[in-house]
């Protein structure tokens, strides 16, 4: 190794003066910075990076930008500048505001910045004076603009009026925009390309401002709604009218705008008039201010098509250019304007509003827009499609030849070449795919089946008290054609006709549907027959105007009802249907005259009212009178003097029975003392339906020294999510179970529960998902359980005495039970049992303490992971087929 001679390196000296290292630094910094500015700029339409791209002066559309694009812009920002105020000659204006005028507007701007929208009215315009190449103009002006992006900046907008006889570019009445509330140049070209279709629209140009001498900026300046702009596109002088749009919003405090439901529709809002006071003084302006609103309200009404309101070559033609350009926000009925053309008699679309920075590589469908106008314009009658089409196909190949690239890119340079000035990022709008997005729109245009995805047709099967009838529904706004209606056999190609009680004569229309409204529909009542389990119904329809049938197989459905549930009533009702009530104002409340009572009908006491029923009061209810309230419920009778509710007096069975009682939802606490019910069965009025003959749903109630006698309903006393306090309570003769509580919370003491279930089945107290504590209370001749603990319920029974029952005590379902100080005597099939019967509860368990039992074969059942212990001991666990229990060993009963 010594031998091998050591390598040598010799530096090579490198020269890097610093100027070069300074200048790869600032390229590295520049390339970098350009990079990252790139990267924001293009994703500035998200809501975190557009705040930082606000902070950097990155202005510009927020939209997604490619990367390339993006780059671009940063790279040519400074050419594009410097050319822009070089070489660009605007129209300046100067407008000039007395001091306590401005104050005015930025006391009305505050206001507006607090609420979050602007409200404006006539009394905010103040005098201004204008000067425009050595002339000194008289005019008046306001803010202008609902949403904050219109003023809350340095660049405010503002709508002006002319004085006089002066006009300023021609115009009476115009508005300067801010750029970027009018998506800076992509108004110009939407109102571009209406106009190259014949359609109106208002003159639109950028100028430079000056208020009080501050320079503000470059503006967009849009002529107003007047005689002027139909003028100079060869329109003879008439109105101009739109729907009101002072009740389509309201607007929290700081929220900005919100939709108000009830005026978002252009059936429910106003028509009117631009330039009322010229019209008023205009016996010709008046007359046509009649004739347009007129029309309009007929269309907005239903009482007059398309065709018969609106000149439907300039309507279609309207439509299109919205689809074609993707311009959904003039298509809403708040920003659509009408010309009255008093020549035609028809109103004329005047576009306003364009937004085409929402316009990407997609096609807009004009009748899916959530604001109905449109699609009642375009599907309502059926000779402006046609036209909507022609004009769509048009567009396409006019997209597709680079006709519409032409221009635009004409009308884009000279508009980009005067924003650059303040935007020297901005770039062209996206065109990129319009003639896909075009062909997009005239293909759902053609085939409304695809638009449907094949659903055209509702079809019902209903019966009702009048007989069994196929409704037929149509939720589309288009007409649907029947063609046949026939039953046809599954298995085979047997057919059948229908035997309806009026003659049908094929084919049919079922009439549109204006979206979001109530669908139409008809009722074909049909003479009722046994059908085959493979026989269906089958409906042969098609959307009017297209050829293609498709088969709607009839399905079973149910009718719509006319009333709720619930009964109500009014106070008025009340008092005139029973004379016996008596109203407090004072106290909110209603109190029953002493006295013997016969309640003729049911006895409902408006929501929110109290009832109080005296002592020494009779209540006789006839079999289908029950007493209902949605408020507290005091019973207030004596030992001496108590409160009776009963059957009306002298009935025979079946009808010496009535309903009972239900009490809903009230906070208020029912006390009774000294009641005696009898003959209850249940609430059963149509389709609403209790399983008690007394029933409380999330009121709480306190009872004391109370009977329920001879109930035939399923519960004596139903008690749901309520809490209750019952004190000698004594419940006999029953149908089924005396008390039933569902996910309660309360207590029962004192209490005596004797010949329950009658039918066979019944328990003496039933509780699901609750928590009750029962005190020295007796059962006697319970056909089934004493006390019936499930779902996951609590209770501790102390000193309980269970005489005569199938099983004295059941705990199941998650549930435990604490039983001390009983006496369990003849429990026919268990004295106590846990077990399972629903699975996902899980096991249960019953702590029994100084039980004594008596003439009782078998003590205790534990099935297995169940628990029972009895003073003490542990009962073994054992296999439980609890199917078989409910169903063979302990009766249907248990079923419960």
């Amino acid at each position: 190794l010594k031998l091998i001679p050591k390598p040598t390196f010799n530096q090579i000296p490198v020269k890097f003066p610093l100027k070069y290292f300074l200048v790869t630094v600032l390229l590295t910094i520049i390339i970098w910075s350009v990079i990252a500015s790139a990267i924001i700029y293009r994703n500035a339409y998200k809501p975190e990076i557009s705040k930082l791209a606000d902070i950097l002066h990155f202005k510009g559309r927020r939209e997604k930008h490619k990367t390339g694009k993006a780059i671009k812009a940063f790279l040519l920002a400074p050419f594009n500048w410097v050319s822009a105020n070089l070489n660009q000659e605007i129209p300046h204006i100067y407008i000039d505001i007395k001091f306590e005028n401005y104050l005015k507007l930025v006391k009305k701007r505050e206001k507006a910045l607090i609420r979050g929208t602007l409200r404006p009215s006539s009394k905010d315009y103040v005098p201004v004076k204008i000067r425009y190449k050595g002339n000194s103009l008289k005019a008046k002006l306001r803010l202008k603009g609902e949403l904050p992006d219109h003023w809350e900046g340095d660049k405010w907008s503002f709508r002006v009026n002319m004085k006089d006889d002066d006009r300023l570019f021609g115009f009476s009445r115009f508005a300067l925009h801010n750029p970027p509330t009018r998506r800076y140049e992509s108004e110009i070209i939407y109102f571009s390309a209406l106009k190259r279709e014949g359609i109106l629209a208002p003159r639109y140009f950028f100028v430079d401002l000056t208020v009080n001498g501050k320079y503000i900026g470059v503006m967009g300046c849009q002529e107003h709604f007047s005689k002027e702009l139909l003028e100079s596109q060869g329109r003879k002088e008439s109105v101009i009218v739109k729907f009101d749009e002072d009740n389509i919003y309201s607007a929290d405090r700081g929220q900005g705008l919100m939709t108000t439901a009830a005026f978002n529709s252009f059936r429910s809002n106003l028509i009117e008039p631009y330039r009322p006071n010229q019209i008023k003084k205009s016996k010709d302006l008046s007359k046509d201010l009649k004739n347009a609103t007129g029309l309009l309200r007929g269309f907005a009404n239903g009482t007059l098509s398309t065709s018969q309101v609106f000149d439907i070559e300039l309507m279609g033609r309207f439509l299109a250019v919205a689809a074609a350009w993707g311009a959904e926000h003039p298509i809403r009925h708040r920003n659509m304007k009408f010309y009255y053309n008093p020549i035609t008699g028809l109103l004329e679309p005047i576009g306003y509003d364009g937004t085409l920075d929402y316009f990407k590589r997609r096609y807009f469908d004009i009748t899916a827009n959530y604001d109905t106008i449109g699609s009642d314009i375009m599907e309502s009658d059926p000779e402006i499609k046609p036209i909507y089409e022609t004009a769509l196909k048009k567009l396409k190949k006019e997209a597709e030849s680079g006709i519409t690239e032409g221009w635009v890119m004409s009308v884009q340079k000279q508009s980009l070449n005067i924003l650059h000035k303040e935007y020297p990022l901005l770039g062209g709008i996206n065109m990129f795919g319009m003639a896909e997005g075009i062909q997009g729109n005239l293909e759902r245009s053609k085939d409304l089946y695809s638009k449907y995805n094949t659903t055209i047709l509702f079809a019902h099967m209903i019966e009702d008290k009048s007989g069994s009838y196929i409704e037929l529904v149509n939720p589309l706004p288009h007409h649907v054609v029947i063609s046949n209606i026939e039953l046809v056999t599954g298995d085979s190609s047997k057919r059948k006709k229908i035997k309806f009680l009026s003659e049908l004569n094929y084919p049919f229309e079922l009439s549109r549907t204006p979206l979001q409204n109530i669908p139409t529909s008809i009722k074909l009542y049909y003479s009722k027959f046994i059908k085959n389990q493979n026989e269906i119904i089958l409906i042969h329809a098609n959307i009017k105007g297209h050829k293609k049938t498709l088969k709607i197989q009839a399905r079973p459905y149910f009718a719509p009802k006319n009333k709720g549930n619930f009964p109500v009533t009014t106070l008025n009702k009340a008092l005139k249907d029973h004379s016996y009530l008596l109203y407090s104002p004072d106290l909110n409340s209603f109190r029953i005259k002493k006295g013997t009572w016969i309640v003729e009908k049911t006895l409902v006491i408006p929501k929110g009212y109290s009832l109080t029923i005296p002592e020494s009061t009779n209540l006789q209810f006839k079999p289908d009178s029950a007493l209902i309230l949605m408020g507290p419920l005091i019973i207030q009778g004596t030992l001496k003097n108590p409160v009776r509710l009963s059957s009306l007096k002298n009935s025979h069975p079946p009808n010496n029975i009535w309903p009972g009682i239900v009490i809903q939802k009230t906070t208020s606490v029912s006390k009774w003392a000294n009641v005696t019910i009898h003959n209850t069965a249940g609430i059963d009025y149509d389709d609403w339906k209790l399983s008690g003959g007394v029933n409380f749903y999330e009121a709480p109630v306190q009872m004391k020294n109370v009977s329920i006698i001879g109930n035939q309903a399923d519960d004596a006393l139903n008690i749901v999510r309520s809490k209750f306090e019952l004190d000698k309570i004594i419940i006999t003769n029953t149908n089924s179970d005396a008390v039933d509580a569902d996910f309660s919370e309360g207590i029962i003491e004192n209490s005596i529960f004797e010949n329950i279930g009658n039918s066979g089945s019944g328990d003496g107290i039933d509780v699901s998902g609750s928590t009750v504590s029962v005190k020295n209370t007796s059962f006697k001749n319970i056909s089934d359980k004493a006390l019936s603990v499930g779902e996951k319920s609590r209770m501790t029974a102390s000193n309980i005495i269970m005489e005569k029952t199938r099983i004295a005590a059941v705990s199941k379902d998650g549930s435990f039970l604490s039983l001390t100080d009983a006496k369990i005597k003849s429990a026919s099939k268990a004295g106590l049992m846990a077990y399972i019967k629903k699975s996902e509860y899980g096991t249960a368990s019953i702590e029994a303490t100084n039980i004594k039992m008596e003439a009782v074969d078998l003590f205790a059942i534990a099935q297995k992971g169940s628990h029972i212990n009895i003073n003490g001991s542990h009962i073994e666990e054992t296999d439980l087929d609890v199917k078989s229990l409910y169903a063979t060993q302990i009766n249907s009963g248990l079923n419960k």
